[in-house]
């Protein structure tokens, strides 16, 4: 009997987690194979980069290495295509690479439809390789003796992370600005007041405006604003990437791919999607590392399942989860539904969970 072909396109923070279970998935009788970039970047770590908690490179993960550690083929590269009538998928280079179960966990890009010129002159908090760039730059600047202007475009929690860290790293040798229509319309009210305090303390101009354009120099938005920045970063929000467009799978409103309760593809009973580039029609997820990484037990099981024609089973989200934010400097915002903490002991829990999984990959 042929061993069913498992294929796994990404590696996002479902995929992760999976990897891990890849000698139970070979006990199983299958086979896993994992197209993705060789380096992936662990996003519970990034915005600690930007503001020199971590090194560069410590949220960074050697994806080829751990294949090879867990049994799973490797291939670098992405995927043009899924042809899923003859269960292939196209690769970069041309070659078609047959599957029986396909599992997608490609992420997501940031917005940038609304803001005009910012695919060219900001960077990007997805991928998530930017913010690195990001710290790379504004210690370049400071080395040389210069002040580092700082704009972040974006007023949800990454926009805030990536502002606060900001500050964190330049301190007096520049400044940053937060430029968004709206600070942190999802937190409860006052742990928003608390962080926008602290924005304010730590020196972090905040400008509630709507950002429309960014060029070389300079940011610009509604009613005439504009200010200068040597370093641009854009966290508007989410958009799906293209992969399930080009493939002709069935697409939610924002261009994500639909799935089931099941995690499967809608219509598809052999490919699944997980993490930021799935839509569950049934409820809304949010698009959080967190909900990614649990998604992975059903997945396993499920691919399992679809392999040898057995009955899936449902993915049961939490109706609440941990979410903590860095907030810079030794701080961070726990929040636990309507719960929330503030304070170094939520920074040291999230330092201790975002190493205890960094580890586990190396």
């Amino acid at each position: 009997m042929n061993r069913p072909h498992l294929m796994l396109i990404g590696g996002g923070h479902a995929h992760l987690p999976l990897l891990r279970q890849t000698r139970g998935l070979l006990a199983a009788g299958c086979q896993v194979t994992l197209i993705s970039e060789p380096t992936t970047w662990y996003s519970g770590m990034a915005t600690g980069v930007l503001g020199s908690a971590y090194a560069i490179g410590a949220n960074c993960i050697d994806v080829a290495a751990f294949c090879r550690r867990v049994g799973a083929t490797f291939i670098p590269g992405h995927v043009q295509v899924i042809d899923h009538a003859a269960q292939h998928v196209v690769h970069e280079d041309g070659t078609r690479l047959p599957y029986d179960v396909l599992s997608i966990d490609i992420g997501s890009g940031t917005a940038m439809a609304t803001v005009t010129g910012a695919q060219d002159h900001a960077i990007q908090a997805k991928p998530l390789v930017g913010l690195d760039h990001a710290r790379r730059r504004c210690e370049t600047l400071i080395r040389a003796g210069q002040r580092c202007h700082v704009v972040v475009v974006g007023g949800g929690m990454s926009g805030c992370e990536i502002a606060l860290n900001a500050a964190t790293l330049v301190g007096a040798r520049g400044e940053v600005h937060w430029c968004a229509k709206h600070h942190l319309a999802m937190l409860p009210t006052h742990a928003r007041a608390t962080v926008m305090a602290l924005a304010q303390q730590r020196g972090v101009r905040v400008h509630s405006v709507t950002i429309t354009a960014i060029d070389q120099q300079q940011v610009r938005g509604a009613d005439g604003f504009v200010i200068s920045g040597d370093v641009v970063l854009q966290a508007t929000g989410l958009q799906s990437v293209s992969l399930g467009q080009r493939s002709g799978l069935p697409l939610s409103a924002d261009g994500a791919i639909q799935i089931t309760s099941t995690l499967a593809v809608t219509g598809h009973a052999n490919i699944f999607a997980a993490g930021d580039c799935a839509h569950m029609q049934s409820q809304h997820l949010p698009r959080l590392g967190v909900v990614a990484v649990r998604q992975a037990a059903c997945l396993r099981h499920n691919l399992i399942a679809a392999a040898w024609s057995r009955p899936l089973i449902s993915y049961r989200p939490q109706k609440r989860w941990l979410s903590i934010m860095n907030l810079g400097s030794g701080m961070g915002l726990a929040l636990w539904g309507t719960w929330w903490w503030r304070g170094r002991l939520a920074w040291w829990l999230k330092d201790t969970i975002d190493r205890r999984f960094m580890a586990s990959f190396r």
